[in-house]
């Protein structure tokens, strides 16, 4: 029993744990707020047209990841470690980081502007010509937000961030069933659209009276910022055309119900990664501080078995339960189930390999990171595309899912190939310095 107590002590008063709880706590509820207006959406829509949501929303939110250029990370670990060396550069950076994502996102939301066209053709849905031609400001909207949250990260103000993902999942599922209900698919990106204008808003204005505590500096950030977010700028474009190029595959070579099957296995798959793409700022954040190796050893495998519990727990839930979620849905998402089930198992090892991810990061090995990340999402894309060409379409969105953990399963083993030689040579410098 002394034992016990004693442990419980020690994770009250661990600042990881109390920021880890905050961390889960909000955004983990605005996440799950945000799956259900999904579900809404999904029943509300019916497969196809929900098929057309999803190609516009990933298509949005794909393009806005690469147009923070990396910022998100990259904010999170200059903000983190300038807060103890010399926090006078502190405004210097987030306004440096914010103007970079402000001119990098309204020129994507100019170019999809001027392709949009030629997109809605290319995918053969004509249709969504017109969502992707006005509905550009919403790149604009979830890049401001995903850089701003980073600089929040790299606060550690995990708390009040929570708070403003809750406010925002709040006001999409308020919205969604309202605005779908009487104007359909329009209703749904409207709803879409004001989520995140509000939240963007909320993070700016956290962020400014964060910043109110410091003073300002005239020296500029925006090399330093481009040289070292370069790299993972890389890798998000690889990431975002991966995940945007899949549903369009989906799209063209299958079909728009295909592409449903997999937007909606899609939300129970961040269902279960989102306690540890939650805690991912946190660790990165964390790791960014800690300057021994061994400390940086013991962290890394301590979020290592954290995060894996926290995915494996969830999995196992959505894995007993997926039949009666596939009811949720409605009866036109026929082979839904096998697909969820699939695409679930896949996000555990996706949250292993995110931990050592945010390792690379933290050493400020990018460029070690964009190769591996450009690997899997180039074998990932090619496979598909052959396996739907040979296929014909049929089950895409399973073999989609089928593929995607064959690309992973590679991706991780190399990662931890990485973080082991890199470990043991960190080790020999060492003892040669002694």
């Amino acid at each position: 029993m002394t034992k016990i107590s004693n442990l419980i002590r020690r994770l009250r008063s661990s600042k990881l744990i109390k920021d880890s709880a905050w961390a889960v706590f909000g955004n983990g509820l605005g996440n799950a707020l945000l799956l259900a207006a999904g579900i809404l959406i999904a029943r509300l829509l019916g497969k196809d047209l929900y098929g057309e949501f999803g190609v516009v929303k990933t298509t949005m939110f794909h393009i806005a990841g690469f147009a923070t250029f990396g910022l998100g990370y990259t904010s999170t670990k200059f903000i983190a470690q300038y807060i103890s060396e010399n926090a006078t550069k502190i405004k210097a950076i987030s306004r440096a980081a914010l103007s970079i994502t402000l001119i990098s996102s309204l020129l994507l939301c100019t170019l999809l502007f001027v392709f949009s066209n030629k997109l809605a053709v290319y995918i053969n849905n004509p249709q969504l010509a017109t969502p992707f031609r006005f509905l550009g400001v919403i790149v604009v909207c979830k890049a401001i937000s995903t850089t701003s949250s980073g600089i929040i990260s790299g606060f550690k103000d995990f708390k009040r961030q929570g708070r403003n993902n809750i406010l925002s999942g709040l006001i999409l599922l308020v919205s969604a069933p309202i605005l779908t209900y009487f104007w359909g698919l329009r209703g749904s990106l409207a709803a879409l659209l004001l989520s995140q204008v509000s939240l963007s808003v909320l993070n700016l204005l956290l962020l400014k009276h964060l910043l109110s505590r410091h003073s300002d500096s005239d020296e500029s950030f925006i090399k330093p910022l481009l040289v070292f977010s370069f790299p993972v700028a890389m890798q998000e474009l690889t990431y975002t055309l991966s995940h945007w190029l899949g549903p369009l595959l989906l799209a063209k070579y299958a079909s728009l119900g295909e592409v449903g099957l997999y937007s909606a296995s899609g939300q129970w798959n961040t269902i279960v990664r989102f306690i540890p793409a939650l805690l991912s700022s946190v660790v990165l954040s964390y790791l960014s501080s800690s300057t021994k190796q061994k400390e940086h050893n013991t962290m890394m495998f301590r979020v290592l078995g954290i995060n894996f519990v926290c995915a494996f727990i969830p999995f196992l839930l959505v894995l007993a339960f997926s039949g009666l979620i596939v009811k949720m849905y409605g009866s036109s998402f026929v082979g839904l189930q096998a697909v969820i089930n699939v695409f679930v198992f896949n996000t555990i090892i996706s949250v292993v390999a995110r931990v050592f991810q945010n390792d690379l990061i933290s050493r400020g090995k990018n460029w070690r990171m964009f190769g591996l990340r450009a690997g899997k999402d180039i074998i990932t894309i090619s496979a598909l595309y052959m396996v739907l060409v040979n296929t014909g379409g049929e089950h895409a969105a399973m073999n989609y899912a089928i593929v995607d953990i064959a690309a992973n399963i590679l991706f991780l083993s190399a990662l931890v190939l990485f973080f082991f030689w890199e470990s043991k040579r960190s080790q020999i410098t060492m003892s040669k310095v002694r």
